[in-house]
């Protein structure tokens, strides 16, 4: 656990109090400590003590984890504690404490490149019928199957988001009018 400046607490408190003074929710009565303040929610008034209020967890992983870890015959465990191990052994200045929130912020800065590299694809199955007869479209049951899975709102959004495209040739014959003869000549010679 590492300690605050008192200096940052009291500023945040105030902060606090300035911001919110207004509000009726927030409690700002004379309280118990110079660090104090309260906040009143539905189900009852909180008060808050900022002396405590931010504080970093390591996240110690307990002793009897890496020593079943050691003990473990499962491959991927056996990794995890050669990953413990390394961590724990790297010389002193190297070794960075990580707060729990340290690893959110990095876990989900990989979710979102791995996100970010995939591309969206729907796979639903759509009943053609409700009594599953084969060769047979109830064209109103599969409307209302799409429109419970969202993809209508889905497809009015991306249509509207990322128009339809159109070929080359009707775009040419429909906004041909517009330019003018050199911009036309031009036109014409592409490939």
């Amino acid at each position: 656990m590492i300690s605050l400046d008192l200096s940052w607490i009291q500023n945040f408190v105030q902060r606090m109090k300035q911001m919110h003074s207004e509000n009726s929710r927030f409690i700002n009565k004379k309280l118990g400590g110079q660090y104090q303040f309260g906040v009143q929610h539905f189900a009852g008034p909180v008060m808050y003590d900022a002396d405590h209020f931010v504080e970093r967890n390591t996240d110690h992983l307990p002793t009897t984890l890496v020593s079943t870890l050691s003990k473990a015959s499962n491959e991927i465990l056996k990794g995890a504690h050669t990953l413990v191990l390394k961590e724990k052994n790297a010389p002193r200045g190297s070794q960075q404490k990580k707060t729990v929130l340290d690893k959110f912020r990095m876990e989900l800065r990989d979710l979102i490149s791995s996100i970010e590299e995939t591309e969206t694809r729907y796979i639903r199955c759509i009943k053609p019928n409700e009594p599953l007869i084969p060769e047979k479209v109830d064209h109103n049951t599969i409307l209302r199957q799409l429109k419970c899975a969202g993809l209508v709102t889905a497809i009015d959004l991306s249509r509207e988001s990322f128009p339809s495209k159109i070929p080359f040739e009707l775009a040419d014959e429909r906004f041909t009018c517009l330019l003018d003869l050199t911009s036309r000549q031009i036109l014409k010679e592409l490939p």
